[in-house]
């Protein structure tokens, strides 16, 4: 009856009919129709083709008489090599196509197959059958259904509850002590440390003769989320740092005293967090740090280098401020992410996904079993949900030009192992990016949504929608015939093509570029989605657009390779139907949020897919996209940090509040900060060195493991032309301190040994870079600058000829002097802090 060269391989079987549907006297009248082939019954037996590939294969065989399947059965490789259609194989292949089984392996499906047939309502089941008109007979696939979720609670079933979170993204907790969880006698030491630790790093030798020592850090991937969960439940003094060799990003945790101390902490990190890594590049330490207190200072702790834990040090970004303005990012307004509620008392989570504010711009981070659109538009530009139509943000859409920035998530993967929380288990991280390239002050609306009215073109050659749709045709097909499963696509077995080595995610891009290039899924599906009621479910609407006879034709032919009308229309149609029956039949049974599904192993989860697709588009619909806020504010720069601009680069100064009541009366990482009665002093708990801006174009450098003093105390000595340090405080011999003394800060943290290259122009303002004074002057023979040295550590000015100036440290304050001369307009040389 039906005959057409065929792109995938078949092979050839002989179907029996063993049961006559009720109504019917003559099988002649029916058709046995398989993916490959549609053929009238014969009474002796139909010789027909049916899709073969890998051998771990299903393949569906149906008879149809006048408009309605009435009988299905399946050739299984190994287990049912040669199908019989009849009530009992109906019945057991109502309960086999079932979605909860579309995401199970091959041998898992068999094991499925024969399960079915014991389970003590399998004969009521067939009796159904045997009396209903067609497989779509909603008993039957209630029925059907309650078989299903038994045998997949029997043979997959977890024996622990699962519960909907509030949160299911990564959430920072209070810092409790906890012990991670470890497997039985492990041998990694850090399995049996409690934590959260204040240091996680190993602390330096208090022996001189131990020196020099190689200090060995450990990172893991840089995430806000990451960072959170490190400093909350391990290292407290975790920080994000821009690593030199790689110019990534990444969380330090902590640094070891061997590699092999290093690599076990790694480990630790790597079964805790997900990720972890040694640098092969150790920080070497020549000798022992010194400590000296000046009782002048209050609210300090005294130095004790045994319990000092170290992190490497940081290497600061190349670019400078400049003594521009800084950009802030806050978030004003999470997105969303519950259910509209319909039939349900608990709240269902329908995306992992929320917005973070960095200092590079914002993020969104987190999971979604969906994909999701994600457009920026100023705040106020976008319209009651209710008033959008596909045509305003389409490509070339009305709105199209209010897009300030935007990002298509794909869902986390296909078929990924499921955690208990709901979510796919990958997390990732993306910045959102203006497409002018910055950002310019002001509020901003991020609106995320799957569904089909925000769809765009912008990464791929489909939307999040397209994705969903694309998503939901795989998942329904592959319950049906695992030939069909995106699993099974292979090259040369369908018209995708494409190589076996392809991930299943490459693969679906693939399909849904295809299927968006058709349209079908935006123009005519989108249209009957935007149209339903409140109460009705987004997947069986999806399920039965995309069953009409035009829209399968073109998915079998863009996905398939089917081109049968015959068997496009009448087999591919009426499973479409049943599964979005099926779907709907499930919807009522798995309990609030689906949660029944996740209790399921590895059964339910491509159901557990389709079931949040249909629900994040119920919700587009009844409720609108998610909506968050955010807001770009342009911070004028420190007066500070100004005055050091024009002569050397400003970059990675953090702001530290110093409030003088407090004890400490601040901490920036291991710099801890006293009040002094005029002044401040800064005692550097860790063996980097720490760089000050304490006044109006002065640095100060705080060594490792000693005291610096920040700011002119009182009593110190005459302040004039050469003197560029300031008292904080103007408080006089004898006088109270008053309470209440509050003052900000810029702080860094350095890597190695501190150097700053230095342009001083000739009609610059004096400024002083770590005890050293540097006092230019235009001349009629170029540029003259007075250097003046009082401090405590040594320091060498390199010229660019190579000269060098050393000056050397003492803690008398006595002064040197030296002055650089240029026949230019301003003298270029480096400072370097001496060991």
């Amino acid at each position: 009856m039906f005959e057409k060269k065929l792109e995938f391989p078949t092979a050839r079987l002989e179907i029996k009919v063993t049961s006559t549907p009720s109504g019917q006297a003559d099988l002649g009248a029916g058709q046995v129709m398989t993916f490959a082939e549609a053929k009238s019954l014969k009474s002796n037996g139909t010789n027909i083709r049916i899709p073969k590939s890998s051998g771990k294969s299903t393949s569906v065989v149906a008879a149809k008489f006048g408009n309605e399947i009435r009988l299905l059965d399946f050739v299984i490789p190994g287990e049912r090599e040669q199908p019989e259609l009849s009530f009992e194989s109906t019945a057991r292949s109502l309960v086999f196509t079932n979605p909860i089984f579309s995401s199970l392996s091959f041998e898992q499906r068999v094991s499925v197959f024969k399960a079915v047939s014991e389970n003590s309502n399998f004969q009521k089941l067939v009796k159904l059958v045997s009396e209903s008109q067609s497989i779509l007979d909603e008993k039957a696939i209630d029925l059907s259904t309650d078989i299903a979720l038994s045998v997949a609670k029997s043979l997959f079933g977890k024996s622990s509850s699962v519960s909907t979170p509030s949160k299911p993204s990564p959430t920072v907790t209070s810092a409790k002590p906890v012990t991670p969880a470890k497997p039985n006698n492990s041998a990694n030491p850090f399995d049996k440390v409690q934590f959260p630790k204040p240091v996680c790093g190993d602390s330096l030798p208090t022996d001189p003769k131990a020196y020099p020592v190689k200090l060995y850090p450990v990172f893991v991937d840089y995430s806000e989320s990451n960072l959170q969960t490190v400093k909350s439940k391990f290292c407290q003094d975790a920080l994000s740092k821009t690593r030199e060799k790689t110019g990534k990003q990444a969380v330090q945790v902590g640094s070891f005293l061997t590699v092999e101390r290093a690599n076990a902490f790694k480990d630790f990190m790597l079964k805790n967090i997900g990720s972890g890594e040694v640098s092969d590049d150790p920080t070497v330490i020549q000798s022992q740090p010194t400590s000296k207190l000046n009782s002048n200072f209050k609210n300090l702790v005294a130095a004790d280098n045994s319990k000092l834990g170290l992190f490497d040090w940081l290497v600061p970004p190349a670019n400078a401020q400049s003594g521009t303005s800084k950009i802030k990012y806050e978030i004003a307004k999470q997105l969303d992410r519950n259910s509209v509620l319909l039939g349900q008392d608990t709240p269902l989570v329908l995306h992992g996904l929320e917005l973070e504010s960095t200092s590079d711009g914002i993020k969104i981070s987190g999971t979604t079993p969906v994909a999701q659109q994600v457009l920026v538009l100023p705040a106020g530009k976008f319209p009651s949900f209710k008033n959008v139509t596909s045509e305003d943000y389409k490509n070339g859409g009305i709105r199209e030009s209010d897009i300030v920035a935007e990002e298509i998530f794909l869902s986390t993967d296909i078929n990924l192992p499921f955690i208990d929380n709901q979510l796919p288990s990958e997390p990732f991280s993306e910045l959102l990016k203006p497409k002018t390239g910055s950002w310019k002050p002001g509020t901003y609306d991020v609106i995320m949504s799957p569904g089909a009215k925000y769809d765009r073109n912008s990464k791929y050659e489909f939307g999040a929608y397209g994705w969903n749709s694309g998503v939901a045709v795989i998942n329904a097909l592959a319950a049906v015939d695992t030939v069909l499963d995106l699993n099974q696509l292979k090259a040369g077995a369908n018209k995708i093509g494409g190589n076996e080595t392809k991930t299943r995610k490459e693969r679906m891009i693939e399909i849904a570029t295809k299927l968006n290039k058709a349209n079908l899924l935006r123009d005519d599906c989108s249209r009957d989605l935007i149209k339903q009621k409140e109460g009705d479910n987004s997947f069986v609407t999806l399920m039965n657009c995309l069953g009409k006879r035009g829209n399968l034709l073109q998915i079998a032919s863009i996905v398939y390779d089917i081109d049968g009308d015959k068997i496009v229309s009448e087999l591919f149609g009426k499973l479409f139907d049943l599964q979005g029956k099926q779907h709907e039949s499930l919807k009522n049974k798995v309990g609030k949020g689906g949660n029944l599904l996740l209790t399921l192993g590895d059964a339910g989860k491509n159901t557990y897919t389709s079931f949040m697709i249909g629900e994040n588009m119920t919700r587009d619909i009844v409720k609108g996209p998610y909506i968050g806020r955010f807001t770009v504010t342009e911070i004028p720069p420190d007066p500070a940090l100004v005055a050091l601009s024009s002569s050397t680069d400003i970059g990675e100064f953090q702001e530290v509040k110093v409030e003088c009541d407090s004890n400490p009366a601040a901490q920036f990482i291991d710099l801890v900060i006293g009040c002094g009665v005029t002044d401040l002093a800064a005692k550097n708990y860790s063996s980097s060195w720490y760089e000050i801006v304490e006044s109006e174009g002065v640095l100060t450098l705080t060594p490792p493991g000693e005291i610096a003093q920040i700011g002119h105390g009182a009593f110190g000595g005459e302040i004039n032309e050469y003197n560029l340090r300031k008292p904080f405080f103007n408080i006089k011999i004898g006088q109270t301190i008053p309470s209440g003394q509050k003052l900000t800060i810029q702080a860094r943290k350095y890597e190695g040994t501190p150097t700053r290259k230095l342009v001083i122009s000739c009609d610059s303002n004096p400024i002083g870079v770590w005890g050293t004074g540097l006092f230019p002057r235009c001349t009629s023979e170029g540029t003259y600058v007075q250097v003046k040295f009082e401090g405590r550590h040594g320091v060498q000015i390199t010229l660019n000829n190579g000269k060098i100036l050393e000056f050397e440290g003492n803690i008398w304050g006595m002064p040197s002097s030296a002055y650089i001369t240029s026949n230019g307009r301003s003298v270029e040389f480096t400072i370097s802090a001496k060991k």
